[in-house]
């Protein structure tokens, strides 16, 4: 693990799919930013890791947080336009949390 990573992004960075999506329906913050400004989605997007960038997508993370260079995560300065088409069909296909009223 990096300093200032977060488990959520120990999981990316091991590319734990399952890790991902069980920390995800437990609620962990998604957004939270590392040293460099990076949210788990930068570094999901920047490792080309599409189906877990999906499936953060799905559980609500940040299309337009921005790291500390100022980039989003889904930018072409962070990543590249084959790995965004992946990464659209995997959130298309990623099963959508459920919703419970309270």
């Amino acid at each position: 693990m990096r300093p200032g990573d977060t488990d959520l992004m120990r999981a990316v960075r091991e590319g734990d799919l399952d890790q991902v999506i069980g920390r995800a329906r437990a609620g962990e913050a998604l957004d939270t930013p590392n040293r460099d400004g990076q949210t788990a989605l930068h570094l999901a997007a920047t490792l080309g890791r599409p189906e877990i960038a999906g499936c953060l997508l799905a559980h609500g993370a940040s299309h337009e947080a921005l790291d500390g260079r100022g980039r989003t995560p889904l930018s072409l300065d962070v990543t590249d336009i084959t790995v965004l088409h992946s990464i659209r069909q995997h959130y298309q296909r990623f099963p959508y949390p459920e919703v419970r009223p309270e």
